[in-house]
Parts: C-alpha cells; sequence; structure tokens
C-alpha cells in the first residue's frame, strides 16, 4: 500500500506537469506581438499555481465524489492516474495537444463501469459535464465573434488618425494582460482538478495536494509549455492586441463560468473555439490542418483512456494483493 500512495502521488506530479507542458492559454497574450515568451509563461505559470491552490474545490468534488456512484479506494486512485499519465506520455510523443479533463474523465468512466458496472457511473452528472464540453466550445466560437463585434462597435470604428490608433493599441494589449491572467487563474484552477479530486485521497490534506498539483502545473508550463504556448500563439492565425483581447476575454468568462459552476472544463477547447470565431469574423486564414490535428486528439481522447482504464484494472488486478 505505501508503495502504490508514493508512486501514486510521483504520477499525480507528473499528470499536474503534463497540464502545465500542455497548456496554450497564454498563447493569445504572446500572439500579440507585446509581450515576451518568457513573461508570457511566468505570469502563466505564477495565476496556475494560485488557481490550483485556491480555486479547484467545486470542480474536484464533480471529478471525485459525483461521477462514480461507488467508493473510490487506493487501488482505484493508482489505476487512475497511471491510465491518464499513459494516455498523456503516449500523446505527448504523437505532439498531439490533448485535454486532461478529457483524459481524466475518460479514466473515471472506464473504472466506474469496470468496478461498479453500468450502475458504477452516475450517468446524470456525466452527462452534464459532456454538455458542459459542448456548450464551452459553442460558447469559445459564438462569444467571441459577439465580443469581438462589440469591441469593433464601440471603440475601433471610432478610431481615426494614427495617433488614438497607437493609444487603442496600447489599452488593448494592456486589457489583454489582465483578461490572460484571470483566464490563467481559473484554468489553473479547473484543471488541477483533475489531480487534487484522488491525490486528496493519498495525502489526506487537500491543500497539500493542491500545492503539489500547482507547482507540477507551474513547472511544466515554465519549462515545456513554452513550445505549445509559440505554437498556438502564431500557428493558427495572426493575431493583434484587438483580437487577441477579444479571444482572452472570451475564455476567461467561459472558464470563470464553468469553474465557478464546478464544471471540469478543457481551456484548450474554448480557446481553440476562440481563435477559430475571431478568424471567422474577421475572415482571415486559419490554419485547418493544426485545427484537424487537434480536434482529433479531443475525440480520441476520451475514450481512449476509458479503455485504458478498463484495461489496467484487470491486467494490474491479477498482480493486486489487497
Amino acid at each position: 500500500m505505501q508503495f502504490l500512495t508514493v508512486f501514486s502521488s510521483v504520477i499525480a506530479f507528473y499528470i499536474a506537469f503534463s497540464i502545465g507542458s500542455n497548456d496554450e492559454t497564454m498563447s493569445p497574450l504572446f500572439g500579440s506581438g507585446f509581450f515576451t515568451l518568457n513573461l508570457t509563461v511566468l505570469l502563466g505559470a505564477l495565476m496556475d499555481f494560485l488557481g490550483a491552490l485556491f480555486y479547484s474545490g467545486k470542480v474536484e468534488k464533480t471529478i471525485g465524489e459525483n461521477l462514480v456512484a461507488g467508493r473510490i479506494e487506493l487501488f482505484d486512485v493508482f489505476i487512475l492516474f497511471f491510465s491518464v499519465a499513459t494516455w498523456l506520455f503516449f500523446s505527448s510523443k504523437k505532439k498531439w495537444p490533448v485535454s486532461t479533463t478529457h483524459a481524466t474523465i475518460g479514466a473515471v468512466l472506464g473504472l466506474g463501469l469496470v468496478k461498479y458496472g453500468f450502475k458504477g457511473v452516475a450517468w446524470t452528472p456525466l452527462t452534464f459535464v459532456i454538455a458542459g464540453w459542448a456548450a464551452s466550445i459553442v460558447s469559445g466560437f459564438l462569444g467571441a465573434i459577439v465580443v469581438y463585434k462589440i469591441f469593433e462597435k464601440i471603440v475601433l470604428e471610432r478610431v481615426t488618425g494614427l495617433f488614438v490608433r497607437l493609444k487603442v493599441t496600447k489599452i488593448s494589449a494592456l486589457l489583454l494582460l489582465i483578461s490572460s491572467i484571470v483566464t490563467a487563474f481559473f484554468k489553473g484552477g479547473n484543471d488541477a482538478a483533475n489531480a487534487t479530486a484522488f491525490l486528496g485521497l493519498l495525502c489526506g490534506d487537500l491543500f497539500i495536494a493542491r500545492f503539489i498539483v500547482g507547482v507540477g502545473i507551474a513547472t511544466g508550463l515554465f519549462f515545456t509549455g513554452r513550445n505549445l504556448v509559440g505554437k498556438v500563439g502564431k500557428s493558427l492565425i495572426e493575431l493583434n492586441p484587438s483580437m487577441s483581447f477579444t479571444i482572452q476575454l472570451t475564455v476567461a468568462l467561459t472558464l470563470a463560468v464553468g469553474t465557478s459552476l464546478g464544471l471540469p472544463l478543457s481551456g484548450t477547447h474554448v480557446l481553440i473555439s476562440s481563435i477559430a470565431g475571431v478568424g471567422f469574423i474577421k475572415r482571415i486564414w486559419v490554419n485547418v490542418e493544426t485545427l484537424k490535428r487537434i480536434f482529433f486528439s479531443w475525440i480520441v481522447t476520451f475514450p481512449c483512456s476509458s479503455f485504458l482504464s478498463c484495461l489496467f484494472y484487470f491486467v494490474i488486478g491479477l498482480f493486486h494483493l489487497p
């Protein structure tokens, strides 16, 4: 049991590190061209940590208590972490920007089915979560369009002259910075729950679990997530501060509402759909091939992590001594 506890804690930190490594939340800030990559990821890492520490409770409850009808034990936690970590490791090798939330919920679903059967899954809360995923994509796409049109009507259409245009650009950059900080805070709280919901069972103290996971996410973003921030910020569409602010504000509002409601959302969903929304309304080129790869990784993550959870429960269970 002690080995499972230690090993599960190590895997939980790896999952948290992977969450940070796959965190592209700050991409619009970097893509605007007003902020360096180092400053961008440093701010993101700090706010991710604070969000994990202070605002992950409601999503923790949804993932850890509301999705499986039966009791989750130490061995189950190990299976969940091992399944999610395996899928994240495989995806990183493939360079797929997968959703840790999808992987975690999928693994929980697989565990509930294999351990307790069809009745072991709380289908109503699970349906609510999946509906939240769909709604977040729609919210990101349509929200970005609405926010941009409002910003354009109130501000951009009234801009005349070079001096005023420069002033608006600077104000947009400042608003972008603020909305990026808010976004990172709520995303940190939402994403951290994928690990803290179960790590708390091992530590016996949720604050310690949140601290460990917060550090893992922050270090993952700062040291390896910078590659994804740079890629997403520059590869989908060319962003200016006004467009970036529109995208980031949409993501911030969506994640703030979702996290406050206890919905485990994918920040990747919201961000990419918001970028696509701005690209659509501005009628500018969007890298369709990149979008296809992203959508593919979203689709396969949920069933694959469910399968891995079932598989590992049977295989590892053969050697597990109660």
